[in-house]
This record gives structure tokens, C-alpha cells and sequence, in this order.
């Protein structure tokens, strides 16, 4: 677990959201559950989930990107199951395509 302090600005912000039975949408409880963010970065790779502005905001500044790739790499060392592209390049194309959900 992280001991940064979470910036206030995404408490009730929708980070994510998953087209799933399960869940859909996603808050900062469920990227704070790293298995559960886990789950949902590699869901992004098949178009199933997607990051929200400040879902990745929120990853960037809370975890960093590397160490969420690491986190990625541990469970997923295939990811992001394309020849070619890293794992910071697959997941920096994930910002590319955040969705504007809380009006930034």
C-alpha cells in the first residue's frame, strides 16, 4: 500500500469505467484495491474499460507510472500483449483516450 496522501480532488471522481456486468464504474476505492486497478489496466488492452482524465491523473500521481507498470508486469508479464509497443507506451496510449466524465 502507498503511503502518499491521496489529493482531494478525486474523492467521488469517476476514475474509470468498465463495460461489465460486475462493475462499471470505478472510484479511487477501487484504484486504491491494486488488484482490482490491476484488473481494469489490463481490461483497457481488449477496449473493455477506460480510464477517465482524472483516473489517470489520479495513477500518475498516487502510484507513478512505473511502478504501476511494474504492478502490471508481476501478474501480467505479457502485457500489453502486442509485439512492438512497451508497457509505458501501451499505457500512455490508455491517456490518450481518457474520457472527460467529470467535466475537466
Amino acid at each position: 500500500m502507498n503511503d502518499k496522501k491521496i489529493d482531494q480532488k478525486f474523492i467521488g471522481k469517476l476514475l474509470g469505467a468498465r463495460n461489465s456486468k460486475k462493475k462499471t464504474n470505478y472510484y479511487i476505492d477501487d484504484f486504491l484495491d491494486e488488484k482490482e486497478l490491476i484488473e481494469f489496466i489490463v481490461s483497457t488492452h481488449d477496449h473493455e474499460s477506460t480510464f477517465t482524465k482524472d483516473g489517470f491523473e489520479f495513477i500518475e500521481q498516487y502510484y507513478g507510472l512505473d511502478r504501476v507498470i511494474e504492478m502490471v508486469l508481476y501478474d501480467y508479464p505479457e502485457y500489453p500483449f502486442d509485439e512492438g509497443v512497451s508497457p509505458k507506451e501501451a499505457l500512455l496510449v490508455k491517456k490518450q483516450y481518457a474520457i472527460d466524465a467529470n467535466g475537466n
